[in-house]
């Protein structure tokens, strides 16, 4: 089966997910965990301006200042929380990773992933 080619701006986030995945491997190696991953990905992806993000101790104060920020511009919805978030991307991380998924079926599970925050 053929892969259909990807949109701009799937073709884009695609780019940037593996550049993010990238830079954490060569940051942690081989004890790189698919939730930091996740997380760093999650700052990439819905950040308008990562470097002007504050320095935060980890992923999950960077993905929860994310998530707080987005839902207070209601660009997602109220009543997500961190727990779940975190869930949604790890799920669709390890899915990724341990069945090599193809890049088209990746962008398609974040693309849904991120359509079901939003409001």
């Amino acid at each position: 089966m053929t892969e259909k080619p990807l949109h701009a701006d799937a073709a884009h986030n695609r780019a940037r997910i593996l550049a993010t995945a990238t830079e954490v491997f060569a940051a942690k190696g081989p004890a790189a965990s698919t939730e930091e991953i996740a997380a760093h990905t999650v700052v990439t992806l819905l950040s308008r301006d990562v470097t002007a993000a504050p320095a935060l101790a980890g992923p999950n104060d960077a993905v929860a200042t994310l998530l707080e920020n987005d839902q207070t511009r209601a660009r997602v919805r109220p009543e997500i929380h961190l727990d779940e978030v975190t869930a949604l991307l790890t799920a669709a991380s390890q899915g990724a990773l341990t069945a090599a998924w193809p890049a088209g079926l990746q962008a398609r599970t974040l693309a849904a992933i991120f359509t079901g925050l939003r409001p």
